[in-house]
């Protein structure tokens, strides 16, 4: 239940129904939780002595839990979970800040790109953005923050070898996925849900599928 409930959150899933019971549940676990990864996750993290609820996991938790995958080690993550060691779970939740602490760093200087790219217009109806400098862990955060900052759902695609791998977040209720549906032929392949997902495309379809979502945003 502890570790649905960390996922439910960190995939921005809707907090209703029985995604509700579970985060409710797997929660009241954490509290108390005998993992001893996430025990010393928690105390790395400064949470342990605060109210833990949805924004400590969606803050706190699961960014440095992400950070691992973000950053090409996803299996700290994996192995700070499952181990039975106290003094190895403490050693990875300290290098999972730190790992966590380097991809605040990259993400922020993808954020800055983005916004560099965007000057001159204060109102968008969605944002399609590609490059390919930018560091693929990272894309769906900054897909996040620029949505928040534009309201408007924003799509960031990493560029590699004529593809792109995009991230998108949602705002205002768009959703996501069915969105993605109506522009099906011009991608390599998608998934996810109403607030959040990710696609493949062909960089030469690109425009096409910036011009498409335009019109359907």
């Amino acid at each position: 239940a502890d570790l649905a409930a960390v996922g439910t959150v960190a995939d921005v899933m809707q907090l209703l129904g029985e995604n509700r019971t579970i985060i409710r549940v797997g929660l009241n676990h954490l509290k108390k939780t005998r993992r001893r990864g996430l025990y010393a996750l928690m105390v790395e993290a400064g949470t342990l002595n605060r109210s833990i609820n949805s924004t400590t996991v969606g803050y706190c938790l699961s960014p440095r839990l992400n950070a691992a995958g973000r950053m090409g080690q996803a299996a700290m993550a994996v192995e700070l979970i499952l181990t039975e060691n106290t003094h190895q779970a403490e050693g990875m939740a300290h290098d999972l800040c730190e790992l966590n602490r380097q991809r605040q760093a990259v993400e922020l200087e993808v954020y800055n790109q983005c916004l560099a790219m965007l000057a001159g217009r204060k109102q968008y109806d969605c944002l399609v953005l590609a490059d390919r400098s930018w560091h693929q862990g990272v894309v769906g955060i900054v897909a996040s923050r620029l949505s928040e900052k534009y309201a408007c759902p924003s799509f960031m695609i990493h560029l590699s070898g004529g593809t792109g791998k995009g991230s998108c977040r949602s705002w205002g209720g768009f959703n996501l996925f069915a969105a993605l549906e109506s522009c099906s032929d011009l991608l390599l392949g998608f998934g996810g849900h109403e607030l959040a997902a990710g696609f493949t495309i062909e960089e030469a379809n690109i425009p096409a599928f910036r011009e498409r979502m335009n019109d359907y945003a």
